[in-house]
């Protein structure tokens, strides 16, 4: 299980970014303004998700086990949503910074699509020991409740307003 601080993340071909962290109710959110990147990040499908003048908007509810990325063109348009399913998220003692432990499995709408990625790197993490048989379940019933709430449209991070905290 990786700890991933949400400043830190999808930047590593980036060179140059403005970042914004804001505490809003119960959610922590991260905006990331790529200015400068080495190359785009361009996924196997060939769908472009970081570029020049791309956002990523990070927010992870603290009462729930996923964390959720939004990947916006420089058009403000959103090109896809990514869901990891987490074991916790929470304040980083040492930097201040909100972060997530993550449990392998993703959740990813594109369009009206929603899939399920890293089923097979859960299976493993739990067979290898990295994970317990607890996390392996809260992993489980976090997608299955997820999967759920995607497609009827009642997830509150779908229905979050993140726009307005976008760079300008």
């Amino acid at each position: 299980m990786k700890k991933k601080l949400i400043s830190k993340t999808y930047v590593r071909d980036v060179e140059k970014f403005n970042l914004k962290i804001l505490r809003i109710d119960d959610k922590f959110v991260c905006v990331k303004q790529i200015l400068s990147t080495k190359l785009p990040f361009i996924t196997s499908t060939g769908l472009k998700l970081i570029d020049n003048n791309y956002q990523i908007v990070e927010i992870l509810p603290q009462d729930k086990n996923y964390a959720m990325r939004v990947f916006v063109d420089d058009k403000k348009q959103i090109i896809q949503r990514y869901f990891d399913v987490t074991k916790q998220n929470s304040i980083d003692a040492d930097t201040n910074i909100p972060f997530y432990l993550d449990l392998y499995l993703d959740v990813i709408i594109e369009g009206s699509n929603i899939k399920v990625l890293d089923e097979a790197e859960l299976v493993a993490a739990y067979k290898n020991n990295q994970i317990s048989k607890d996390d392996y379940d809260l992993a489980i019933s976090t997608k299955e409740q997820l999967l759920k709430e995607l497609k009827s449209s009642e997830n509150d991070l779908l229905n979050f307003n993140f726009s307005k905290y976008l760079f300008d």
